[in-house]
């Protein structure tokens, strides 16, 4: 006999025994089956606060519209609009795009605006941090944190620099935000291939912190 036919046997001789007749039996046995109404509560709270702990972690982080016409007004020579964000003591790239295009930029975060030439070099860096206030989404990419870089210039400095130069030489002729006026980036009595040479740049125009 299995297990089905075991229980069925079971419940047929509990019913024989039952003085109270067959419905009153049938209704005592299923009313312990019912699970109880303070049970079914529970289990909501539960599912309700773990839907909440959810979207805490997994809701995106909040953005602002950042707009740069005003800005680019300022500059002239400006081909495009570059977003600095703080990391420590250090600026990190954010991201980079042209003058007419708006962007979702992290809320409640320092960051530096930057008008940049067609060359590529810094040609005014914003003297301030603004803290942008969230704001509803709408229309233009989003540039976000995990995205934000700062180039590695030691290796390129090991590289073309360091055989008649001390490091403490070459960082003291970089200006803050100014490679275009910079001597570590505009010398040319050592071939440094362009890329490099960028790449220096963009590291003075990040403020030249080491």
């Amino acid at each position: 006999m299995d297990r089905d036919d075991l229980a069925l046997d079971g419940l047929l001789r509990e019913l024989a025994r039952a003085p109270e007749g067959d419905d009153a039996f049938v209704r005592r046995v299923l009313s312990k089956t019912q699970p109880r109404p303070w049970r079914r509560s529970a289990l909501f709270a539960a599912a309700m606060l773990l839907f909440s702990v959810a979207g805490v972690f997994f809701s995106p982080a909040p953005t602002a519209r950042m707009d740069f016409s005003r800005h680019a007004c300022l500059v002239p020579e400006a081909a495009a609009m570059r977003v600095l964000i703080k990391s420590g003591e250090r600026y990190q790239l954010l991201g980079e795009t042209p003058l007419n295009a708006p962007v979702r930029v992290p809320a409640d975060t320092p960051l530096r605006l930057q008008a940049v030439d067609a060359e590529g070099y810094a040609r005014w860096t914003s003297p301030v941090e603004i803290r942008l206030r969230p704001s509803r989404a709408g229309s233009g990419p989003t540039l976000d944190k995990k995205d934000a870089r700062s180039p590695e210039i030691k290796p390129i400095l090991d590289r073309h620099c360091a055989g008649c130069h001390a490091e403490a030489e070459l960082l003291a002729s970089a200006k803050p935000f100014d490679a275009k006026n910079s001597a570590l980036v505009t010398q040319t009595h050592a071939p440094i291939p362009a890329a490099d040479r960028k790449q220096l740049a963009l590291w003075v125009d990040l403020g030249a912190r080491p």
